[in-house]
């Protein structure tokens, strides 16, 4: 594929194809984010707080991770720019604050309660 087919590519997956599938990915990474902060805060006590474009970087990571290991698949790389596309249209300066409260680690409880 040439750069413009992946990004052509890229743009049909996260404009029609994976939101048609998926929903809207502002919820699902808002989902995921929060998923990934309970495993977080649950198996290593760790206070951390994954934004939606948080998760859209590190799924970049790891379709980078996925070449890096030597085997390419032209599927990488779409969803590698799909995933930086939705990154920059989820960052926190671009949505607003009351549409992500962060999580906190509460040591009383030993549980992950959503901030205050």
């Amino acid at each position: 594929m040439n750069r413009r087919e992946v990004l052509e590519s890229a743009i049909k997956c996260v404009c029609h194809d994976r939101q048609d599938q998926h929903g809207n990915p502002e919820d699902t990474f808002a989902m995921i984010a929060d998923m990934w902060e309970i495993y977080l805060c649950h198996k290593y006590g760790i206070d951390v707080s994954i934004s939606p474009s948080d998760v859209a970087w590190m799924m970049t990571l790891l379709k980078v991770a996925r070449s890096a290991k030597g085997i390419v698949k032209d599927d990488d790389f779409v969803d590698a720019c799909g995933y930086s596309a939705l990154a920059g249209e989820l960052s926190e300066n671009r949505i607003p604050q009351s549409a992500y409260t962060p999580r906190k680690y509460d040591d009383e409880y030993n549980d992950c309660t959503k901030s205050k």
